[in-house]
């Protein structure tokens, strides 16, 4: 979710519409907005290696398996 538009350097979201192919963040990072996204999706998937099994929050933030 919001790969595209949230920036792979800073974090901040860059709302844009689909037809603006390029991603350029007050940070200063300027990029293609897919090689944007691909990024974020790479740190996304990256984050979950060595975790297993699938938890879900409940309300209250307890686990829940």
């Amino acid at each position: 979710q919001y790969t595209s538009q949230e920036c792979s350097s800073c974090g901040e979201i860059v709302k844009k519409t689909l037809s603006t192919r390029t991603h350029n963040c007050s940070c200063g990072c300027v990029m293609d907005r897919d090689e944007n996204a691909a990024k974020n999706i790479l740190s996304r998937g990256l984050s979950t290696v060595g975790h297993t099994g699938t938890f879900v929050l409940d309300a209250s933030n307890a686990v829940l398996r």
